[in-house]
């Protein structure tokens, strides 16, 4: 019986095998997403946020439309990105306490300088459109650092999930590209003679990937690829953009080892290589990366998940997936889950139809003022020529008509009716109820009151929070958990000790980055067994050395939490912890650099020595100051004076 149904590089068979198995998993994954309720509404959502009008109008008649849709999706994506759900690691073991803090200071280095914050931006707008975004965490090998990058819901296919909170539960996952064929051989020129078109993407009509949507929107009326493609040019003087189909996929694949010699998975060299420095200090065999791995009898050839890279006609990489974590580097984001699809709803989805019924009344509106403009005008045929009366416009300024009334009756213009008092009524239910039926009404209202008051309690601002803003911002968390988890693991594995230190100085430096296996923070022991009862290495330890580094990482990880507060959607919570600390550290329970520190304030090294030499030479000291003493139960706030001659700040309302 075969451990994995999925074909083996060892067989006979295995490049149309493979190649087999991965078309069958993409028709399988994507039929699997088409049957998903409402995912129609994906493309038609993001027509909706564009103005890109599907239904026809008569000629002469208005079209004007006012796309609540677009600012309903801009103010949920402001509102959800406002402050950033940020995490924090912990840990109950002293040995790697340390590890916890460098861990969360790159975590927030890689945030604000990657413009990660602008990705999660792209993920909400995922959400608002799709239902689902994916943060795709990969080792980005053009800049040689950690990267982020939102997925569309279309282009990232699940293979058999089991669960629609995360697509950690699935066997696999595809992610789909477009690419052109130059770019694929610039990018695999092992590979160049073997990479063929799939298709003419000029000519392609899937709107499903992200260049044919990048073509559709290439090929309007008058661009020059429009003339070149549709004008009056020969057939073979039409440009050509060959494209073919890349596919990234990622499986669980359980096959275990049964042969006698051991598998060395990753890149390695068995043998000497001239001109290699590692061949001539560590000898062979030696692993080339941190991910290379040696499988023994009986162990899982593919622990961190198996890894292929193909198009529908080459094999570019089937070999160990690259990550310590073993997770597909894809956390979901599903703002409004349903336990009926794997999607969600988009959260614009329901308020499509209510843009309709506005653009149809604004256009109502819109052509009962162009008939007061130009009122409609009967005249009698006889009266007038036809000719001249065709001649008329009665939105002229200072027309003047000539008639004979003695042929007939003279003209006569025609106002419309006056619109009913409940039109305009109407006009404002329907743009409250978009806001309301998105969420965007109660996320706009919270946060002004974030902003604004500055005597309003955290507790009001709990309570403001409506139930809809509260699972969305709980949602948030657990994606969060997710994302920090997989964040852990790749600057445990790719964050080097010299980058480490060119972020954090000395503190981005510990003493396991230069025991046995130096170079990383992991410790060298840190398995259960690898400690006699009185916490030191066995001798059977030391003598083995180090296990894998993944490994170790692994057990690292389970020594350390991930732990972001409730309600951190919106601040809340660390409104909170801001007050505790300052209530602390003025009661004498903390220190004034830790203080510091959880305000955010910068430098706090130089502010702690400033205040240190000032108070030496004794200026500086606080005063005992009139009046009502802050009692740290509220923000600080900022208001004018009332002789208008600047602010004040007060902390007791």
């Amino acid at each position: 019986m075969r451990d994995s149904a999925i074909p083996s590089p060892a067989d006979d068979n295995y490049h149309n095998d493979i190649l087999g198995f991965v078309s069958e998993v993409v028709q399988e994954s994507d039929a699997f997403l088409r049957a998903q309720p409402n995912f129609d509404k994906i493309e038609k959502s993001k027509r909706s946020i564009h103005s890109s009008r599907t239904d026809s109008l008569t000629s002469g008649l208005s079209s004007i439309e006012a796309n609540h849709v677009a600012k309903a999706a801009v103010q949920l994506t402001a509102a959800l990105t406002d402050t950033r759900p940020f995490w924090e690691y912990r840990t109950f073991n002293p040995n790697v306490k340390r590890t916890t803090e460098i861990l969360g200071k790159i975590a927030t280095h890689l945030w604000l300088q990657l413009f990660w914050d602008m990705r999660q931006a792209d993920m909400i707008r995922g959400c608002c459109t799709g239902g689902t975004a994916y943060a795709h965490l990969f080792w980005n090998t053009d800049r040689l650092d950690l990267d982020f990058n939102a997925e569309d819901v279309r282009d990232v296919l699940p293979f058999r999930p089991s669960d629609y909170h995360t697509i950690q539960t699935a066997e696999g996952v595809v992610i789909r590209r477009e690419r052109t064929v130059n770019y694929l051989k610039a990018r695999y020129p092992e590979f160049s003679d073997a990479i063929v078109a799939d298709r003419d993407g000029s000519a392609t009509g899937n709107t499903n990937t992200r260049y044919d949507r990048l073509m559709e929107r290439l090929n309007v009326p008058g661009s020059p690829f429009h003339n070149r493609l549709h004008g009056a040019k020969p057939a073979k003087e039409i440009p050509r953009i060959p494209t073919a189909d890349e596919y990234t996929v990622y499986l669980n694949d359980r096959r275990i080892h049964k042969g006698r010699e051991p598998l060395y998975m990753g890149d390695w060299h068995l043998a000497p290589v001239e001109g290699c420095p590692g061949c001539v200090v560590s000898g062979t065999p030696h692993a080339l990366n941190n991910w290379s791995y040696k499988v023994e009898r009986g162990e899982r050839v593919y622990p961190n998940k198996r890894l292929i890279i193909c198009t529908n006609r080459t094999i570019f990489y089937d070999n160990t997936s690259i990550y310590w974590h073993g997770l597909y580097p894809l956390p979901k984001l599903t703002l409004e889950p349903w336990d009926d699809t794997f999607i969600g709803k988009g959260l614009i989805w329901d308020v499509l139809p209510m843009q309709k019924f506005l653009d149809r009344l604004l256009r109502v509106l819109d052509n009962h003022f162009q008939k007061w403009q130009q009122p409609d005008l009967f005249a009698d045929k006889n009266s007038t020529a036809k000719t001249e009366f065709e001649k008329i416009n009665t939105a002229r300024p200072g027309l003047k008509v000539r008639y004979n009334p003695i042929a007939g009756k003279g003209m006569e213009l025609r106002y419309p009716d006056a619109l009913p008092a409940y039109f305009f009524d109407t006009l404002r239910f329907s743009i409250e109820e978009i806001a309301t039926l998105s969420g965007a009404h109660d996320l706009s209202n919270l946060a002004k009151l974030n902003q604004l008051p500055s005597a309003d309690s955290v507790e009001r601002i709990m309570e403001a929070m409506t139930p809809e803003v509260r699972l969305r911002s709980r949602i948030l968390e657990a994606f969060t958990r997710e994302f920090a988890i997989i964040t852990a693991y790749n600057i445990a594995q790719f964050k080097t000790v010299s980058e480490r230190m060119a972020i954090l100085g000395p503190d981005g430096v510990t003493q396991e980055d230069f025991d046995y296996d130096p170079g990383t923070f992991l410790p060298d022991f840190v398995h259960a067994d690898d400690f006699d009862e009185e916490g030191r290495p066995t001798a059977v330890a030391l003598a083995r050395g180090p296990l894998p580094r993944y490994n170790r990482a692994k057990e690292t990880m389970r020594m350390i939490s991930m732990h972001i507060a409730p309600g951190s959607l919106l601040s809340a919570s660390e409104i909170t912890d801001k007050l505790m600390y300052l209530t602390l550290w003025r009661e004498g329970g903390m220190d004034l650099e830790t203080m510091l520190d959880k305000m955010g304030v910068p430098n706090v090294e130089k502010i702690i020595q400033r205040l240190a030499e000032q108070a030496a030479i004794g200026i500086g000291q606080q005063q005992a100051r009139p009046g009502r003493q802050p009692t740290a139960q509220q923000m600080p706030t900022i208001r004018a004076r009332s002789d208008g001659s600047g602010v004040k700040m007060s902390e007791t309302g």
